[in-house]
């Protein structure tokens, strides 16, 4: 389970992963960018609760990058975070 939060990359708690097949819709490979702006890569299977919003690459692109790929975008948004919070 993913919220808000940059501890532990925003995981809150760990779900049956038989028990959010059933009921949830999950992903996996993703950036994950929470209400506070931070965002993360996990790879793990994760679903997210509404203060999340969860980037999914079109099939078209999800073979051709890797962790890294994903790495480089968390890290330029959140390094975009900080700029907009500069009152000058």
């Amino acid at each position: 389970m993913i919220t808000a939060g940059e501890v532990d990359n925003g995981i809150t708690s760990k779900i049956d992963l038989e028990t959010l097949k059933k009921t949830k819709k999950y992903f996996k490979n993703t950036l994950t960018i929470d209400m506070f702006l931070n965002s993360f890569y996990l790879r793990l299977f994760l679903f997210s609760d509404d203060n999340i919003h969860t980037l999914v690459l079109n099939e078209e692109f999800s073979d051709k990058v890797n962790k890294y790929t994903y790495l480089f975008i968390a890290t330029a948004l959140n390094s975009n975070t900080y700029v907009a919070d500069k009152s000058d």
